[in-house]
């Protein structure tokens, strides 16, 4: 019984920390709702503690494992990074097959669109710079 009452006076003082990296109830509510529609597209999502060492970085996003698309989100990471990374690993998933809420699906299309904005200057840039290769190519 002790050990409850320290726990408790830890945990306070870290409790306005832990607070602002939790954002706010709604905010929750949105990152548990986005971890659902990649459950539901197949999809696993999970927040792990995503260790840094020296000589790379780490961050959330998609990737494979075992051949298995996963989306791995840190968990020591702010509440809004991992919504946020949550929400760019979904955007490019075909959704139009599953119901989703309508705030949801326009957060999604904003972040798709955002990220087609940049995928197409990256995309214009590599296809002009092997159009102009392949013209000198065929020129030379």
């Amino acid at each position: 019984m002790a050990m409850l009452p320290r726990k408790s006076g830890k945990s306070k003082s870290g409790n306005s920390k832990k607070k602002a990296d939790e954002g706010t109830e709604r905010d929750r509510a949105l990152l548990e709702q986005l971890k659902e529609v990649g459950g539901r597209i197949g999809i696993e999502v999970r927040e792990e503690r995503l260790v840094r060492e020296v000589g790379y970085s780490v961050r959330s996003g998609r990737c494979r494992v075992n051949g298995q698309e996963v989306i791995l989100l840190d968990r020591n990471a702010a509440i809004s990074e991992r919504t946020e990374a949550l929400l760019e690993s979904l955007a490019t998933c075909d959704l139009s097959e599953i119901y989703l809420e309508p705030e949801i699906r326009q957060l999604l299309r904003s972040d798709a669109d955002a990220g087609d904005d940049a995928g197409q200057s990256t995309e214009h840039n590599d296809s002009g710079g092997a159009g102009n290769s392949g013209e000198q190519s065929s020129g030379a």
